[in-house]
């Protein structure tokens, strides 16, 4: 790789690490959007807890099997374009990130997914949004496209920095 693209990568993945300095994945509940009147679903912030220890102790594969069962789960039960589908989409984009089975364009569609949703129903300044958009930016960079991850990363940091 040439020595310009390595620099863009290289800043692209420290403008997301600022970006990700003092934020954790965001906990999506039914008080998240004023006036929404979601029913929640029986175990869903257990299993989000689940996933996310599975993968802070580097359990990928267990973590995706059960982000990808969950999902399955709120899409029947809620629909494809709530919020939970979002904060599972989330998670099962970090799940899959370093896995060599999962096709590029597969990681890709789960963070632009879960970016429209939460555009769509949180609003362009959400500070949830924040978390999507990182994980958004820092997918295309891995795709060694730095050039389409760089304004997502610094849209993320913009958001935590008015938020």
């Amino acid at each position: 790789m040439p020595r310009a693209a390595l620099v863009s990568v290289a800043m692209c993945l420290l403008v997301a690490c600022a970006a990700l300095v003092s934020t954790t994945t965001p906990a999506v509940t039914a008080q998240t959007v004023p006036g929404d009147k979601r029913t929640t679903i029986p175990g869903f912030a257990e299993a989000l807890d689940m996933i996310r220890d599975l993968l802070d102790r580097g359990r990928g594969i267990e973590a995706e099997n059960i982000a990808r069962a969950l999902l399955a789960r709120v899409e029947s039960t809620r629909g494809r374009d709530v919020l939970e589908a979002a904060e599972v989409l989330d998670l099962l984009g970090r799940a899959v990130r370093r896995s060599a089975r999962v096709k590029e364009e597969e990681k890709t569609e789960f963070a632009e997914r879960a970016v429209a949703i939460k555009e769509r129903v949180l609003g362009p300044w959400h500070p949830d949004l924040a978390f999507s958009l990182t994980a958004l930016g820092v997918q295309r960079t891995l795709r060694l496209d730095p050039a389409a991850g760089r304004p997502l990363l610094e849209r993320a940091l913009a958001i935590r920095e008015r938020a």
